[in-house]
């Protein structure tokens, strides 16, 4: 359900909602079909875009032969086991385990315990990221809510299933830096026990935690002094009466999101981090304190796994870039290459007890893949298990993608040239013409090689997309993402007004048929891009955007920081509130509406707690208030972003709408 919200509701009872004329309710669409919008006079048919492939969130067990997923079916999004051994890896063979409708809430990290038979997921219930363990048994359908806790950063099995371990966070302290335990849930009792908390000194994040092959020890990550830049490998010992975090890593180097891989032995471990520019595998051990670089990647390490082979055992990595991945295996004990294959798809490694590993990802050009990699000596081969069926290719591809690369404003000191920037054109397969072109460029995350239905929707309307990675994007070195720290609203912006520049040349496109878009740093980035006042850090820049499209976006950073479930991703973007109070608001949209040049079309979801909806509705007032134009979608029971049909329909036709006088 929709809900609008007017400047007047606003300012006399700020959380209530009315109806506003307009806007079109998703009954009013179409006559002859409900997922019919319209644009330039043509009815396009969006429901085999944006659900025409209906399979998502895929868990796959190796050893089992079995695999957990997402279906959308009608207007429900409902959760599927497939058991292979009996029906091969055919999706439309899986069963239908649960009466829940996930459209209504998020499952994280969904994975299928062979002990018990059941299934386990991070979750919450109304889409609101109150994180909790859940389990649901396939035969009875009866879910379980195992802990009520504010938030659970991760959560592992030991080795024989029946214990969890996670991370749970509690709160945040008057800096923004957590307050988390690492507990232990016993899956027979349900009795929790707390075996570590956290301090400011190291503060638990997102993170697996990794139980030792004995069962002493856990490994995770955790950020000293509350910095997302100050990551580290930190160990518990459950048999010591010291419960207090173990450091593994260097606390003075500087590194992002850590992780275990895995333990070698009871007593050694392997982990990546970012601390030489690129993630690299490293060996420590928790005896002597020692810790040894393995691998001298230049690829982002998507996920690496240790597989028991014949002759010993190897580490496969997924080495992943926005213009392709590859697999690379070595021996675990030399850590010598013994092969490698490279993908055009990207995606992550699932092991099991036997040889070689299934890799499941997906592309540019296409959602699924799910692939059976083995090794024979110095070679890998690959067998496909399942991917989308043709007639998906036919119905639901609207876009034709290309690398591009284009100039920004300053100079890449590795080479001394002006900085060159990666990007996907996504070409509509049937364009407007020439003389009517748009094009919809995204503000962040854009560049990677993903298969995104937002591209596809616009597509299907004939309208060009540019996904292009500015300053801070992942995927490429630890230092190009690293660029944007502190400098949220700065030089990331330069480069998007680059890519705007870029495309408008490139495509023979005026600027006031070029408009922005984007999701959470997106919508943001989307409502700086459509209100910029012409110079950030001493550097001057312009571009006359025709439209922007923010969903799911902040507009005041300060109050971002106060009221987000993430403030650590504000002070690490943007600096700190206190001592950066002046830049902030300086570069907060909502503080800027009156020099707003493009109209704006504002989307969020009511439930949505990681990026609270007050950022929209303030915009919207603050732009009423200018006399800008600006229209605004709540929608009811959405969180971080839309996942109803119903509620994507609608947003898609008032988004038309916007560029009907373009």
């Amino acid at each position: 359900m929709k809900h609008i919200v007017t400047a007047a509701t606003l300012a006399v009872l700020p959380t209530t909602l009315v109806a506003c004329n307009s806007f079109l309710n998703p009954s009013e669409l179409s006559s002859n079909t409900n997922s019919e919008v319209i644009f330039k006079g043509k009815k396009i048919d969006l429901e085999p875009v944006l659900k025409g492939f209906p399979y998502s969130g895929f868990s796959v067990d190796p050893t089992n032969q079995v695999v957990v997923y997402l279906k959308k079916q009608g207007s429900q999004e409902t959760l599927m086991f497939l058991d292979a051994k009996e029906n091969g890896w055919d999706l439309e063979k899986g069963q239908v385990v649960s009466d829940i409708d996930f459209d209504s809430r998020n499952a994280w990290g969904r994975s299928y315990n062979s002990k018990d038979g059941k299934i386990y997921w991070r979750g919450d219930e109304q889409n609101d990221e109150i994180i909790n363990l859940y389990r649901l048994d396939p035969q009875t359908r009866e879910v379980e809510k195992l802990t009520d806790v504010p938030y659970i950063y991760g959560s592992s099995f030991n080795s024989d299933k029946t214990k969890i371990a996670f991370v749970v966070r509690l709160g945040y302290d008057e800096d923004g830096v957590s307050k988390g335990e690492l507990r232990i849930l016993d899956l027979e009792t349900l009795e929790q026990t707390t075996v570590a908390t956290d301090s400011k000194e190291l503060s638990f994040t997102w993170t697996t935690p990794v139980w030792s092959p004995n069962e002493q020890f856990i490994a995770l990550s955790a950020n000293k002094d509350g910095l997302r830049t100050n990551g580290n490998i930190v160990y518990v010992d459950l048999n010591s009466e010291d419960n207090g975090l173990k450091l593994v890593t260097d606390p003075s180097a500087a590194r992002q999101f850590p992780g275990v891989v895995d333990w070698i032995s009871d007593s050694e471990l392997l982990f990546t981090s970012s601390e030489t520019g690129f993630s690299n595998i490293y060996r420590a051990s928790i005896v002597d304190g020692s810790v040894k670089k393995e691998t001298d990647f230049r690829q982002h390490v998507a996920n690496s796994r240790i597989v028991e082979e014949e002759g010993g055992k190897t580490l496969w990595s997924m080495l992943s870039s926005p213009l392709g991945s590859k697999i690379e295996v070595r021996e675990l004990k030399s850590m010598k290459v013994v092969a490698s294959k490279t993908l055009t798809s990207d995606g992550y490694l699932t092991t099991g007890e036997g040889e070689g590993a299934i890799v499941v990802g997906g592309s540019v050009n296409s959602p699924f893949e799910m692939q059976e990699v083995t090794r024979n000596e110095g070679s890998l081969n690959i067998k496909k298990l399942a991917g989308v069926p043709q007639s998906f290719e036919e119905e639901s591809v609207k876009c034709v993608a290309e690398a591009k690369v284009f100039p920004t404003f300053d100079k890449d000191p590795n080479t001394d040239t002006t900085r060159m920037l990666h990007g996907f054109m996504l070409s509509p397969k049937d364009p407007l013409p020439p003389e009517e072109r748009i094009v919809a460029i995204e503000a962040f995350y854009g560049g990677g090689n993903r298969f995104f239905d937002q591209y596809q929707a616009l597509c299907a309307a004939g309208i060009h997309v540019f996904s292009p990675s500015p300053r801070g994007s992942g995927g490429f070195s630890a230092a190009f993402q690293a660029l944007n720290d502190k400098d949220l609203g700065g030089s990331e912006i330069i480069d998007i007004i680059y890519a705007g520049k870029f495309v408008s040349e490139e495509l023979n496109v005026p600027e006031n048929r070029v408009g922005v878009f984007g999701t959470s740093h997106g919508g943001y980035a989307t409502m700086r891009l459509v209100t910029f006042p012409g110079e950030v850090n001493g550097v001057e820049a312009q571009f006359k955007w025709g439209f922007g499209t923010a969903i799911a976006g902040f507009s005041n950073i300060i109050r971002f920081f106060e009221e987000s479930n993430i403030p650590d991703w504000v002070t690490l973007e943007a600096g700190d509130p206190e001592t950066d109070r002046e830049k902030l608001e300086s570069r907060s949209p909502n503080n800027l509406a009156e020099h707003a040049f493009a109209p704006l079309l504002l989307v969020h979801g009511e439930n949505d707690n990681r990026v609270p909806v007050i950022g929209s509705r303030d915009m919207y007032q603050k732009m009423k208030e200018a006399g800008k134009p600006v229209k605004y979608l709540e929608y009811e029971g959405e969180g971080h972003g839309l996942k109803s049909l119903e509620n994507e329909l609608d947003m898609y036709q008032n988004w038309f709408e916007m560029l009907e006088d373009l």
